[in-house]
């Protein structure tokens, strides 16, 4: 896959009007620290927003700012998640609109996506000009296996957070990967997290793994710092960061 030079960079977002503020910050964030040049197309997809939202979001375009709303309907997914009270899962069946990503931006080879939950501190070229080569994904590892590893986690070595992910939509839909990964989550009896781990199930080792540094959760590790050691981490990413306060 070819580097963008003085191309629109593909970014999707999904909320809805209970996650605009959020959603709103993490846009707010990567416009404030983008290169001059870099032009972003910033694509909201949401199964409700009010016209009020909806214009709040178109605020922020500008010559660099390619703002596009695309509503679509999550009706046909409600039933693939059943809550179990016990559980972590705060997600919305929102996020299962992730695995139809490669049919709402089908004019994409390749697109960033992120969750609204997140800030962007740097110009987001370097991670979209990353070749994923032949994987699905370019994505990060989850830290949370260093200090609470799951079953699934000690499965799958490489199994990544979703919340920031280089999609390769082009192998994604030659693969017809929505169709795999909807029936997985209708078939998957672990409720534990919305789309996470049938991302991870359904791409199996077609993950190109990313530093850190692309989508790193302070908050997650700063609580959990007295159950790992920072050796636990640089081994992981094969790096060598002397603290939490290096990773930037």
């Amino acid at each position: 896959m070819k580097k963008t030079k003085n191309k629109q960079i593909p970014i999707v977002f999904i909320t809805d009007d209970n996650y605009v503020i959020p959603t709103a910050v993490a846009i707010q964030s990567l416009i404030d620290n983008k290169h001059k040049e870099t032009k972003y197309a910033i694509y909201i997809i949401s199964t409700s927003l009010s016209d009020d939202n909806i214009r709040h979001f178109h605020e922020f375009e500008s010559e660099t700012i390619q703002i596009s709303i695309i509503k679509e309907d999550v009706t046909n997914l409600l039933n693939l998640h059943k809550y179990d009270i016990t559980g972590k899962c705060q997600a919305t069946p929102s996020a299962l609109l992730k695995f139809k990503l490669p049919l709402l931006l089908s004019q994409y080879d390749k697109v960033i996506y992120l969750d609204g939950d997140i800030l962007v501190k740097k110009d987001l070229s370097d991670l979209y000009n990353i070749d994923i080569e032949n994987n699905f994904v370019g994505a990060v590892h989850d830290t949370g296996k260093i200090y609470n590893p799951q079953k699934i986690t000690k499965k799958i070595p490489n199994y990544f957070n979703s919340g920031v992910m280089l999609l390769n939509l082009k192998k994604c839909l030659l693969k017809n990967m929505p169709k795999k990964l909807i029936k997985l989550k209708k078939k998957s009896k672990d409720m534990s997290l919305m789309d996470q781990n049938i991302l991870n199930i359904g791409f199996k080792r077609h993950v190109k793994m990313l530093d850190i540094k692309f989508n790193f959760l302070a908050l997650n590790l700063s609580r959990a710092i007295d159950k790992f050691q920072i050796s636990d981490l640089n081994k992981l990413f094969h790096s060598n960061y002397e603290s939490l306060q290096d990773i930037n």
